[in-house]
């Protein structure tokens, strides 16, 4: 009981997302608001205010994420990519992700990228590399395309 406890304590939803918000912040823009709304967005997941993504994703968005079973899925619409990206964050702890490589063109905006952490459920640790995909309509996400691999 003790052992079990011990793991759930640290099993906290923390995030350590200042690698990404300081990539985000430091790469060159060649498109007013883009890399705003991803401050904006990756900030907002951060601090577990899911509700404030609402203004960064058109009506339609899509959310579509390949590879990682625990969060494997497809959705549209605004409401239901909220719904999915709230139930994926609170299986994950710990979150440690690191942009190696951040590329814009046009209106899209794709990071290669390392991320670990654990998984709340057995507190087994992941460690994953993965591309993220992000399309913009305007200043707002459009699509979000996530391909990870986990790395063990």
């Amino acid at each position: 009981m003790i052992a079990q406890l011990t793991i759930m304590e640290t099993m906290a939803e923390t995030r350590n997302f200042s690698a990404v918000l300081s990539a985000i912040k430091e790469t060159p823009t060649t498109r007013a608001g883009h890399q705003e709304a991803l401050h904006a967005v990756i900030s907002a997941i951060a601090a577990n205010d899911m509700e404030a993504l609402e203004r960064y994703f058109i009506e339609d968005v899509e959310l579509h994420i390949h590879g990682f079973a625990p969060i494997n899925g497809s959705w549209v619409g605004r409401s239901n990519v909220i719904a999915a990206a709230t139930r994926n964050f609170q299986k994950l702890s710990q979150q440690d992700p690191r942009i190696e490589t951040m590329v814009e063109q046009d209106d899209n905006i794709v990071w290669l990228l390392l991320e670990s952490g654990y998984l709340k459920e057995n507190g087994q640790r992941y460690e994953l590399r993965g591309v993220i995909w992000w399309t913009f309509q305007g200043t707002q996400i459009r699509r979000i395309e996530e391909f990870i691999s986990p790395l063990h």
